[in-house]
């Protein structure tokens, strides 16, 4: 397949799923048109998210392609155009009070979550403040403070409080210093296990939750608090070294055939468990033993593997289903349903880089699996060792100040 082929393929995936939500919620009848598993959730309980679930998600992975300069005479364009309307009329619908498919971000936690995904686009969509009238920023910063009530428990749900932080600092409001800066310490300094790998808290569990939420959302936040000249911004680059360790720990996961391993909660979020990945390719921070040509032919035939057949992942009104290969409840979460699902947009970010960047153009060369199980010559795997990496910190640190304090 030509990388040109490539990219239409992915891009054609990207807007088949993300489709019904956009259309729908910049009509304001997302509401009224999409679906809800009622075997997973009997009381209706988790339904007043399911708005803000599906969009932020779709947001999240669809705001880099949204972002970009894209040649104006090529048919990418006039769709770059469509999907621009319609994700910034759905963000205007989704925090106006007004509206059928408002969300109250103050209805309850999941909202924190939820929230935080659709703040992750917002960092990514770097121009949507030029784009935005000031009404609806002003719609957007009122409801992502009312998440500033709920309190956070020691694990993951601590980097969505600071990314929510991060992006009102973005946006020219008012941050609370603390809740931004507590998720990242606490990671960086209590929850690292070794080896570009975080435990989700305390407690150790194998999933995919360090790509999910914990690289890619640490890497942002750091990014903005770095521009911004905090104090935390001193962890961005041991932070950027452990991400590009994981890029090689996610890569080597896939088979020759273009599977995964499928572990761990939340795995109905299908490809979104290489978001990291995808952000590491986005940012252009990939190890030195890994090839742009490689991760793109190895995320192309996980791609194949799980979408060639329409049919199976999707209703027929073309919604996402809630399994991982068509509909499978039976490994679902109870916090799971529909709007869950549409996580798997984040592993389109590489969307978001030119079509002559190198990840589209360079040659398809076979990935990790693919070369050792033919027998071929590969690169032996390493872990990252960090030796007395807090102590050295803390080193530096103290010179610093003794330097500053001679001069005062």
């Amino acid at each position: 397949m030509k990388t040109s082929d490539e990219r239409k393929l992915w891009l054609g995936v990207l807007l088949r799923i993300a489709d019904p939500v956009l259309v729908n919620l910049a009509n304001d009848k997302l509401t009224m048109n999409m679906p809800y598993v009622r075997e997973l959730d009997t009381d209706g309980k988790r339904e007043k998210f399911a708005r803000l679930e599906a969009f932020g998600r779709v947001f999240n992975g669809i705001a880099p392609w949204l972002n970009l300069a894209i040649n104006k005479e090529s048919e990418e364009y006039l769709l770059q155009l469509k999907y621009k309307d319609l994700a910034l009329k759905s963000l205007d619908n989704i925090t106006n009070p007004s509206t059928k498919d408002y969300v109250d971000f103050g209805c309850g936690p999941q909202c924190l979550v939820d929230a935080a995904y659709l703040c992750q686009g917002i960092l990514r969509y770097q121009t949507i403040c030029e784009e935005l009238n000031e009404e609806v920023k002003e719609n957007v910063v009122t409801e992502l403070r009312k998440t500033r009530k709920y309190i956070v428990a020691e694990n993951n749900w601590l980097l969505f409080a600071s990314m929510v932080e991060v992006t009102l600092l973005k946006l020219k409001s008012k941050c609370d210093h603390k809740r931004l800066t507590r998720g990242v310490i606490k990671f960086m300094k209590k929850f690292y296990v070794g080896d570009a790998i975080y435990g989700d808290g305390k407690v150790f569990s194998l999933n995919y939750y360090n790509s999910f939420v914990i690289h890619p959302m640490l890497t942002d936040i750091l990014v903005v608090t770095n521009e911004k000249k905090l104090t935390i911004k001193k962890y961005l680059d041991i932070q950027a070294t452990r991400q590009r360790r994981y890029l090689e720990i996610l890569e080597r996961l896939i088979s020759p055939e273009g599977t995964f391993p499928v572990l761990g909660r939340t795995i109905t979020c299908r490809l979104g468990a290489f978001h990291s990945m995808a952000h590491s390719v986005l940012r252009g921070d990939i190890s030195e033993n890994i090839s742009y040509g490689q991760i793109r032919a190895a995320m192309t035939a996980v791609l194949n593997k799980q979408f060639s057949d329409e049919q199976r992942n999707f209703t027929k009104d073309k919604w996402l289903k809630v399994g991982f290969i068509g509909e499978q409840l039976s490994i679902a979460e109870e916090y799971i349903n529909i709007g869950s699902t549409y996580h798997t947009c984040s592993f389109f970010l590489p969307l978001g880089l030119s079509p002559t960047h190198q990840f589209w153009t360079d040659k398809s060369q076979k990935w990790t699996n693919l070369r050792i199980w033919n027998g071929e010559e590969s690169i032996k795997d390493k872990a990252l060792i960090e030796e007395n990496l807090t102590e050295l910190i803390k080193l530096k640190n103290k010179l610093k100040y003794k330097l500053k304090s001679m001069f005062i």
